[in-house]
């Protein structure tokens, strides 16, 4: 059993109560239609929601605020009907008498009123452009049968108002003895948008006839929507497939393949996307402050070969180990440049582990510094002069992220060179010599 689809009316079908299906928005309202799969206009009726404040011409003139708002409000439904209609959806249109109204278009003049007026095309919210011709009248026959069932079921309801003129329509409703078309489909992109008559007087009356009207047409449309977006299918029974024909042994040999191919392939494609969302994660190291620094950079140790023992609550500091060499690490993500004070700190974690075990570890100062400005506009230091004589008292190694992230990808790359590179970051006191020039290592993208 297909699912429920959900359309919406703007301004064209009133509430129906029991009728879970259908919402009713106005043309000014901001819910989207996005979450709908059919859309039921009737631009007449806008005009429930941009009153007029007189007529020119002899058709509706809006004030000066309407006016204004009636442009955004167009582009904003525009701009959603043409992403349902891309989607393969339907946008169903009630014609009315005519397709144009007036607006007030230029500023307002000394008693409040515009000063000039222009004309507004009432169908411009559709992406595709419309033509009315004012006529009026009730026989209307079907010209395709394929949609005898909607014209049964509501068309003695049907009263046109208008002729409806667009290019490349499939028109099946026409004024009966004539080729004037009331009624018409017009594919729009992947969808289509579906132009109908309006209905007599009783559609929009209240009490029980209206509501009886009103559902009936919304059924009618829903059936019809139904036959319209329907794929056809052919439907063959199981046992033609005990025969083949001409190649078609070969041919089904062929597709299998192919199909075991493209299960491979998409192991290996979602083998490699794993690969690359792991090598993003390090490139965390450019950007990253607090605790995702922090996994990062215990993940970059880890690999390399550095036991990474648990932190205790409410410290902020790493203690790992590197064969029989104890480490304790503070790790910085900054806006600017390390100070003393992030080596203060790391002096605080050195004290707090002698105390504890008994053992002087090595303290290495890791700063990811400037983390908001992309890497080739980080021109000042890491580690500025002024902290470097504290740094070195302590016997502190200082290394920037991006400096630790081309040492894991220098021993990535080159095993061999693993234990003289750490035992080298382990004797370092003072900044880390190595990887000033990270672009061996970190490539710009051409």
């Amino acid at each position: 059993m297909s699912e429920e689809k959900a359309f919406v009316s703007l301004n064209a079908i009133q509430k129906l109560w029991n009728e879970s299906r259908l919402e009713f928005y106005s043309i000014n309202g901001k819910w989207s239609l996005l979450d709908f799969d059919s859309v039921i206009v009737s631009p007449e009726h806008f005009f429930d929601a941009y009153k007029p404040e007189g007529k020119f011409e002899d058709l509706p003139k809006l004030g000066y605020e309407d006016s204004r708002r009636i442009v955004e409000d167009y582009n904003k439904v525009k701009k959603q009907l043409i992403e349902l209609l891309q989607q393969g959806k339907t946008i169903y249109v009630f014609a009315g008498f005519t397709n144009k109204c007036y607006r007030s278009a230029g500023k307002l003049g000394r008693f409040g009123l515009s000063t000039e007026i222009e004309p507004f095309d009432l169908y411009s919210f559709l992406p595709i452009n419309v033509s009315l011709e004012p006529m009026r009248g009730y026989n209307i026959e079907l010209t395709d049968l394929k949609y005898k069932d909607f014209f049964n079921s509501i068309g003695s309801s049907m009263e046109y108002n208008s002729v409806v003129h667009v290019e490349n329509g499939c028109s099946f409703l026409k004024i009966k003895g004539t080729d004037k078309v009331v009624g018409t489909i017009v594919p729009c992109f992947n969808g289509r948008i579906v132009f109908l008559p309006y209905f007599n007087g009783t559609f929009v009356s209240y009490g029980t006839k209206g509501d009886t009207l009103r559902q009936k047409v919304f059924d009618a449309i829903y059936s019809l929507d139904e036959l319209l977006t329907k794929k056809e299918m052919v439907e063959y029974p199981a046992w033609i497939d005990d025969y083949n024909i001409l190649t078609e042994d070969v041919d089904i040999e062929e597709l299998n393949n192919l199909k075991n191919e493209k299960a491979e392939l998409q192991k290996r494609i979602e083998k490699q996307e794993e690969r690359l969302e792991i090598l993003k994660k390090f490139k965390g190291l450019f950007t990253s402050s607090g605790k995702q620094l922090e996994e990062i950079t215990k993940e970059i140790f880890e690999k390399m070969g550095f036991q990474i023992f648990p932190a205790e609550a409410n410290r902020t500091d790493v203690i790992a180990k590197y064969n029989d060499v104890d480490v304790v690490m503070e790790i910085k993500g900054l806006t600017k440049s390390a100070t003393e004070t992030h080596a203060t700190q790391l002096v605080k974690w050195a004290m707090t582990f002698k105390e504890k075990e008994n053992r002087t570890p090595k303290s290495i100062l890791v700063v990811n510094a400037f983390r908001e400005i992309p890497l080739a506009q980080r021109t000042e230091a890491t580690f500025p002069d002024q902290m470097l004589e504290f740094s070195i008292s302590q016997k502190q190694c200082l290394i920037s992220t991006i400096q630790l992230l081309c040492l894991f990808i220098e021993i990535t790359d080159n095993p061999d060179c693993k234990d003289e590179r750490i035992k080298e970051l382990l004797n370092t006191v003072g900044v880390y010599n190595r990887y000033k020039d990270y672009t061996q290592f970190i490539k710009k993208v051409k």
